[in-house]
């Protein structure tokens, strides 16, 4: 269905000509002389300055460009994630999932994946080919116990993301998002791996995202291939607080995944930031009209020239 809609795409700031025009109107109130004409001059030079155009939309469809996003995917692949207590899987098979309806919902976006436990590992660079990226997060898999040789920590990945943002922009109009995926679980009681502070210098670097939080306050036993660990006495339990504290030190949301539809008002707030803005060359316009008030402005000036002319004779 189309419909119209006004804009205004300013010639001039929008400030300075109501101080200009102000000063003119008082200037014609003092001189007292073809009042009305002078008035009317002043009202459409403003409407002029403003520059007033008709657009045409169309809203059925969507006017965004997926191109200019980079989405990327830091997901957390500690033993913990395969904790069974999201939509009746795993955490990281929730994970798995989440990633591929972002990839469905912007399919021409360049992506990065990567992965961390005990260090970080970029698994997929910042290109455009989505049929590998996917086989590649389906295949992703928890690093095994006997493989673990350390701290598991949201402050893993944090050097690996900061050269990444650091590298030059594609295009100067791509917007960077970034997707965090973790229980927020530290296998640590040292307060330093729990100071995630440092991320505050990276905020700046990322457009948009979330921190998404994947587990339960109860939680659940952690699966390892086709038995539980230690025999099903391990139990793992999201760590809200970190990932609340985490996100706000990145300056993007935080959400706590229940079900597949959490994430949608997300991707949608995500749509909007790369919507075409309101520049001659994205935007539909139907119509200028300063052109019109232009023609009115000309025949008042020549009923001024007219009124000067008969004053001289």
């Amino acid at each position: 269905m189309n419909f119209d809609k006004l804009i205004f795409m300013p010639f001039v700031d929008k400030e300075f000509m109501i101080n200009f025009s102000v000063i003119m109107l008082i200037i014609v109130l003092i001189n007292r002389k073809h009042i009305i004409n002078r008035i009317l001059m002043i009202i459409l030079l403003f409407i002029i300055s403003q520059r007033p155009i008709i657009l045409q939309e169309n809203e059925q469809e969507s006017q965004y460009d997926s191109k200019l996003l980079d989405i990327i995917f830091v997901v957390d692949r500690t033993v913990s994630m395969n904790a069974i207590d999201v939509d009746n899987n795993t955490r990281l098979e929730a994970i798995k999932k989440d990633c591929n309806k972002i990839i469905e919902t912007f399919p021409d976006s360049y992506y990065l994946l990567m992965l961390f436990d005990t260090f970080p590992n970029i698994e997929y660079p910042l290109v455009n080919e989505i049929g590998i990226l996917k086989e590649m997060i389906n295949n992703i898999d928890i690093v095994r116990p006997n493989n673990v040789n350390g701290v598991a920590t949201l402050k893993a990945p944090y050097e690996e993301l900061k050269n990444v943002l650091k590298t030059p922009k594609r295009d100067r109009n791509v917007k960077r998002i970034v997707f965090f995926m973790s229980d927020g679980e530290v296998n640590s009681s040292n307060k330093e791996d729990k100071d995630f502070s440092g991320y505050k210098d990276i905020s700046s670097m990322i457009d948009n995202g979330m921190v998404i939080g994947y587990g339960t306050a109860s939680g659940a036993k952690i699966k390892v291939k086709d038995t539980f660990l230690n025999n099903g006495n391990a139990i793992s339990k999201i760590d809200e607080n970190n990932l609340k504290t985490f996100a706000s030190n990145l300056k993007i949301d935080y959400i706590h995944r229940i079900n597949s539809n959490d994430i949608e008002k997300k991707l949608e707030d995500i749509k909007k930031i790369i919507e075409n803005d309101n520049t001659d060359d994205k935007i539909n316009i139907k119509g200028e009209l300063y052109s019109y008030f232009t023609g009115a402005l000309l025949v008042l000036l020549l009923l001024e020239l007219l009124y000067y002319r008969r004053v001289e004779q």
